[in-house]
């Protein structure tokens, strides 16, 4: 496993990267995991072991409008979930050579490490890039302010989420560990380009990872990238790297418990052991308007399941806490399956497992229907 093995080369350095501020982290699980790509692809670009920290979620996520939401209590305390508890490494790590993925391991691994010093974490170099000057984020035209570097360096402010938190002596709380435990040797702040510098690169891989190591990272042996692979200029990928993480798995647990509930549940219920899943956004896509109605919903999903899956049990993975609308898709679907992990598993009741879970089981579902 990687955990013997971190830290006992003394060349090998580390990239820690996330799309976002982990004390300022709002964007869903799905935004999160849509930026692996660029960070597999800067690993592999400057040959460093790729570090992955855990997701962000928040309790009531999704319910209000993400301004709104982030002046609530629960929209300002951020709790975390382990990417290794949901998704198997070694299936990032299988991939390896020209055309996988790079070396990587759990956040947890590197702070057991002696790199991180058994027990506490410390960072070299954390580059924080949160986005774009407004009018440049509006419209898309270069800003004349911008450098021509891969980092365009601005002050780091210290009003929230990360640069907040380690605004005394350069420590702080950090992904849910305790601040005595997190040590970061400088906090550079700016607009990672990294789109730009891929393309300016000629999209050659040697080429990109010179730029990293000598305009951002230079040469620290443990870099956090925070905001890399979510807004466009931060994107930057190959399709090697695209294709490494998109084959990257869940955790066998979370197979495990997937493959429990369908074979138990769900096959059970339906014809020839087949079903029909549905996932329904709702709360917040309400407000902004662009939410798909119960009745929409509930007329689709048995139109699909009258075409491709007749007499199919439906599975819902839904964020709706609305007692009417569920009712209403349970009387127009007849009792509408919904997830529930079993009794004595804790380890599965917290939503952004729930979620995984959820996730995994509407994979093996034999038609899928989407409703935002």
């Amino acid at each position: 496993d990687s955990q013997g093995a971190c830290g006992a080369d003394p060349e090998e350095r580390f990239l820690v990267a996330w799309p976002c501020d982990p004390g300022d982290c709002h964007i869903y699980f799905a935004q999160q995991r849509k930026a692996l790509p660029t960070a597999v692809h800067a690993a592999r670009a400057s040959n460093r072991t790729l570090v992955l920290p855990p997701y962000t979620w928040y309790e009531g996520q999704a319910r209000l409008l993400t301004n709104a939401f982030k002046q609530t209590a629960e929209g300002s305390r951020p709790l975390f979930l382990p990417f290794g508890d949901v998704h198997d490494l070694a299936t990032l790590r299988a991939g390896r050579g020209a055309h996988g993925g790079p070396q990587a391991i759990d956040l947890r691994d590197l702070v057991r490490s002696p790199v991180g010093g058994v027990g506490r974490l410390r960072l070299d170099l954390v580059v924080l890039s949160k986005g774009l000057p407004e009018h440049h984020a509006r419209d898309g035209r270069e800003d004349p302010r911008l450098a021509p570097g891969v980092l365009s360096r601005y002050p780091c402010l210290t009003r929230e989420g990360l640069a907040a938190n380690l605004s005394r002596g350069g420590s702080g709380e950090l992904w849910g560990l305790e601040s005595v435990s997190v040590e970061v040797g400088e906090l550079a702040c700016g607009y990672a380009m990294l789109a730009r510098a891929w393309a300016e690169a000629r999209r050659d891989l040697d080429a990109y990872g010179h730029r990293l190591e000598s305009e951002v990272f230079h040469g620290r042996r443990v870099v956090a990238l925070l905001g890399a692979g979510h807004k466009p200029h931060a994107l930057a990928t190959a399709p090697e790297a695209a294709r490494a993480a998109a084959e990257v798995a869940f955790h066998p647990a979370v197979e495990a418990e997937a493959r429990r509930f369908v074979d138990e549940v769900l096959r059970r219920l339906g014809p020839a052991g087949r079903f029909l899943a549905v996932h329904w956004r709702h709360g917040d896509f309400v407000q902004y308007g662009h939410a798909t109605p119960a009745e929409a919903v509930a007329a689709r999903a048995a139109a699909v399941r009258a075409e491709r899956c007749e007499g199919c049990p439906v599975f819902l993975a839904t964020n709706c806490e609305a007692a009417d609308d569920l009712a209403l898709l349970d009387a127009a679907l007849g009792s509408v399956v919904r997830y529930e992990p079993p009794p004595g598993r804790p380890e599965l009741s917290s939503p952004g497992m729930r979620l995984a879970v959820e996730q995994a089981v509407a994979a093996r579902a034999d038609v899928f229907v989407a409703n935002g």
